[in-house]
């Protein structure tokens, strides 16, 4: 690993430097250096980016493209406010912002990161120019609704994803983020039923990149649970285990079934 990483971190140290407007610098590009991976190329991208936003400090493209490599919403804004139209750079913000209300050390997310978030949402969906960008657009803005205290604008949000017709048919992970925010809602509103109804329908979703992979969240399921309602969580997993093998869905299973409680970890703080 050690010894591709770093070719690879070569080749795209070369890219910034000489070729810093290709399209696999962009945001879907092949374009990260991981710091742990290949350390010194990780040095030389950031300084080669930093020396590109030297020349041109008014280039949003440069400026979006070195907050990506560093990871940095400062750099973001800063794009975004220079090429405020955009509708890729409003969203990138928002989920910038969503990231960092996210707090899995606290009790509770941070609202005033998610409101910015939402804000960012709104711009996005008002610039999208096409319907695969606003359902991603709905499921984030669902989400930074939700951590904001804004249930009602979650409401419609995660209502209008499970309405949605996504292209290519429905998408696995649109359809469960939706029913996990109405779930989520509906356990606010004391209506236990409604959660669980779409907790189990949350997991009757058909397959996608992101479930395959990472899974689903089990945030939800963790609120049902702590609640004491252990069977509708067993058949939820039962449902996940269509689309995702997973080691830990098993362990999970394992736990439950011997009256623990499964230490679910993020998956329990995503929505």
């Amino acid at each position: 690993m050690g010894g591709s990483a770093r070719a690879r971190g070569k080749h795209v140290v070369w890219l910034i430097e000489n070729a810093p407007y290709a399209d696999e610098l962009g945001p879907t590009g092949w374009n990260e250096i991981y710091w742990w991976f290949a350390p010194e190329a990780y040095d030389e991208g950031r300084e080669a980016w930093r020396r590109h936003v030297e020349r041109e400090p008014d280039n949003p493209i440069f400026l979006a493209r070195y907050a990506r490599f560093v990871n940095s919403t400062e750099l973001l804004e800063r794009a975004h406010r220079l090429d405020a139209r955009n509708p890729r750079l409003a969203l990138e913000l928002a989920n910038a912002y969503l990231l960092a209300a996210m707090r899995p050390d606290e009790e509770a997310y941070d609202a005033q990161a998610a409101g910015k978030a939402h804000t960012q949402f709104d711009r996005a969906y008002a610039l999208a120019d096409n319907d695969i960008m606003r359902n991603s657009v709905l499921r984030e803005r669902a989400w930074a609704a939700f951590a904001a205290g804004r249930y009602d604008l979650a409401k419609q949000d995660a209502q209008a994803i499970l309405d949605a017709n996504p292209f290519r048919g429905p998408d696995g992970d649109l359809l469960r983020r939706g029913n996990t925010v109405l779930g989520r809602i509906a356990l606010i509103e004391g209506d236990v039923d409604r959660a669980k109804e779409h907790l189990l329908k949350s997991g009757e979703v058909p397959t996608s990149p992101v479930l395959g992979s990472f899974g689903p969240s089990m945030t939800l399921a963790s609120e049902l649970l702590a609640l004491g309602h252990r069977e509708v969580v067993r058949d939820y997993f039962e449902l996940c285990a269509v689309f995702w093998e997973a080691d830990h869905l098993n362990a999970w299973r394992v736990a439950l079934d011997a009256g623990q409680t499964p230490e679910f970890g993020i998956s329990a703080w995503a929505m």
